[in-house]
């Protein structure tokens, strides 16, 4: 890349004190730009914090309307304890009811983790670990 020298049409003089004032500032190109880019990054994290602030405005709206007591749901703390009681009695079931797994099929599951951790690269090194656990699985159910 070349350099251009541009020559003006008409004689242009500048002012000593122009450009001792110039010579003089301590501004360079770097300092303007790192100034410029925290003009920016405040008012982006001012609109962020704005922003964020309407949410959580809505989100205590809808959460204070879903909570709080409405005169025609007839919610009372009765009501929300006997929901609660109900949810708890519900989860209690299925939790009882998912069948529990075998000394066997524990140790099949583990032993099948095992190999596929030594044999990071050949998966396929692990069939036969595989097979007894899916057999094992099947008895089961």
């Amino acid at each position: 890349m070349s350099s251009r020298t541009f020559y003006p049409q008409t004689p242009v003089e500048f002012n000593s004190s122009l450009i001792s004032s110039l010579d003089s500032s301590a501004e360079t190109n770097y300092s303007r730009q790192q100034a410029s880019a925290q003009v920016v990054e405040r008012e982006v994290s001012k609109k962020l914090k704005e922003l964020e602030n309407n949410k959580l405005a809505k989100l205590d709206t809808k959460l204070s309307s879903l909570l709080l007591p409405n005169e025609d749901q007839g919610l009372s703390v009765a009501s929300v304890n006997e929901q609660l009681s109900k949810a708890a009695e519900s989860l209690k079931k299925l939790n009882d009811a998912k069948p529990a797994k075998s000394k066997a099929l524990v140790d099949a599951e583990t032993a099948v983790a095992n190999c596929i951790k030594i044999n990071k690269d050949k998966p396929l090194n692990c069939w036969d670990e595989v097979e007894h656990f899916k057999q094992l699985a099947k008895a089961s159910n």
